[in-house]
């Protein structure tokens, strides 16, 4: 009776164990899944950045040349950013959505003959900033300035899919003429 017993006792150990190995196992998957998500929507976060960034940088760069404010971010439709390596500058047309490639200097760029096209896509919103769109106590001193246009509210769009399923981030900023 007594091999019976520790065979029994093998067998309860085995299963323990077993159940132990098959937590930890699930812990550890769950865990890179998350890991690989949480960076996944990080980048997509820079990506939105970056697109915020350049329409400043494209608004600023009218300031010191002198020129509107506001030329070459019009308000409207859905527009794609397009960034320019060699320049380092950007631009907006009207058009959307549009995918971004990666090339091998690591730059992200929105279509590319070289590059190998990622899982994100990226698009920009500009919208009119009136007195009406500010806060309630701002827009008696913004009124008394009788602007048709106090700024712009930019919007950026950053679209991927991962393991079927479709994932965005919108960052919203709004930027002013400070002139």
């Amino acid at each position: 009776m007594r091999k019976g017993q520790t065979l029994l006792e093998t067998v309860v150990a085995l299963g323990i164990v077993t159940s132990a190995l098959i937590g930890v196992f699930t812990l550890v998957v769950n865990n890179l899944t998350t890991e690989r998500a949480g960076s996944t929507r990080m980048q997509a976060v820079n990506f939105a950045r970056e697109a915020l960034e350049a329409v400043r940088a494209m608004r600023d760069s009218n300031w010191v040349a002198g020129h509107d404010t506001w030329e070459g971010i019009a308000t409207g439709a859905e527009q794609s950013l397009v960034f320019y390596p060699a320049s380092g500058g950007s631009s907006l047309f009207p058009g959307g959505e549009i995918a971004l490639y990666r090339l091998s200097s690591g730059l992200h760029v929105q279509s590319s003959a070289e590059g190998v096209q990622t899982q994100f896509s990226r698009w920009v919103n500009v919208a009119k900033l009136e007195c009406s769109n500010l806060p309630t106590d701002a827009q008696a001193a913004c009124a008394a300035l009788d602007l048709e246009k106090v700024g712009s509210r930019i919007t950026a769009h950053v679209r991927w899919f991962e393991q079927g399923r479709q994932s965005e981030v919108n960052l919203t900023e709004d930027l002013y003429d400070w002139r």
